[in-house]
């Protein structure tokens, strides 16, 4: 469980710290005070990256030569320290030089206003969710996916170096350095989403009576990622890009039989986000039977109040939850934060 949080030269923060309850902490206050900042730091920890933004200078304060992250749970002791230059981890004061050994110790599933796009969004935005779940539970992965995208970019450079019927030897080495690892990525996906699918089903009938799951899409077999590569090289080539394997991977949510992003409202959509995020969870939990936080930023202006109540009410005796909104809200349990404001001149 998070006990408290240091945020110095982040965001509009020059120095904020805050305590958090066991189970449910609300932070409220008025757009630009932070709050979301404060969960994306929480993120940062988790996963050695914001869910904001690909480039972490984007998280220094104004002309600040740093931006420092401290955390603290109940057991360890995490710090990230980011520089223009780049970004240095720390667990229990102790300097980690492998960012997948510092991923996951700490393990969390937020929701953002933007999570509507798992449901309706680009296969990339989806793929990113089932890689960031997936290596909280097995941290090996993040090693895999790593390889691969080095081979895969690689194969890229290779393909716009070579002009059709050029000798394509290394290309076909590429191809089998490729496949072997984009195989391993399709198989560790769909055993993730038939896991995911079951939780997802069982916790949306808690919302709704509606028939809802979650369908894997895999660009290509795993068995046939090799044979497809070689049938298609000519084309990559032309096209100058690795058109199949996993980088093109998706999955779809189902409502009622049919595409949720077609058929469900926008209520429906965010619902089904929500589950989702959910289900990732519970699944995490199941999986490594380790505490995993919920940080949910934004989600109850989005529901309504009948479902802002079940949402409200989704703990379990070993779950913590940290939750924003411009909306006060009194709690029955937990801590409620206000902020004020940014705190630097």
């Amino acid at each position: 469980m998070i006990k408290s949080i240091t945020l110095s030269n982040i965001r509009c923060f020059d120095k904020q710290s805050l305590s958090f309850d066991p189970h449910l902490t609300y932070i409220h206050g008025d757009n630009g005070t932070g709050k979301t900042s404060i969960l994306e730091a929480i993120h940062m920890i988790s996963n050695g990256k914001s869910h904001r933004t690909n480039d972490d200078k984007h998280l220094i304060l104004n002309d600040a030569p740093f931006g420092k992250i401290s955390l603290q749970t109940n057991q360890h002791t995490f710090e990230v320290v980011i520089t223009p230059k780049g970004k240095r981890v720390w667990m229990n004061h102790q300097e980690i030089q492998k960012l997948s050994q510092f991923v996951g110790r700490l393990k969390s599933v937020l929701f953002s206003p933007e999570d509507i796009d798992l449901v309706k969004g680009s296969p990339q935005f989806k793929r990113q969710f089932l890689d960031v779940s997936m290596m909280q539970i097995n941290p090996l992965y993040i090693d895999t996916l790593n390889t691969y995208k080095k081979l895969l970019k690689q194969r890229n450079a290779l393909l716009k170096k070579l002009t059709k019927g050029q000798d394509a030897t290394f290309l076909k080495i590429l191809s089998e350095q490729v496949s072997e690892y984009g195989k391993k990525i399709v198989i560790q996906r769909k055993v993730f989403i038939d896991d995911l699918n079951q939780i997802f089903k069982n916790i949306y009938q808690t919302f709704s009576d509606v028939n809802a799951q979650v369908i894997y899409k895999p660009n290509v077999k795993p068995d046939t990622i090799l044979e497809t590569m070689l049938k298609n090289h000519e084309t990559d080539i032309l096209l100058n890009t690795t058109t199949n394997g996993p980088h093109r991977d998706d999955f779809h949510v189902m409502f009622n039989e049919s595409f949720a992003k077609d058929k469900a409202s926008q209520g429906q959509q965010r619902l089904l986000a929500v589950v989702l995020k959910l289900s990732a969870l519970e699944m995490i939990k199941e999986k490594t039977k380790q505490p995993v936080v919920l940080l949910l930023d934004d989600v109850l202006s989005e529901l309504d109040e009948e479902k802002q109540k079940q949402i409200l009410s989704y703990q379990q005796d070993n779950q913590q939850t940290i939750i924003n909104s411009a909306l006060p809200h009194v709690l029955k349990n937990g801590t409620t934060i206000a902020l004020k404001g940014a705190n630097h001149e």
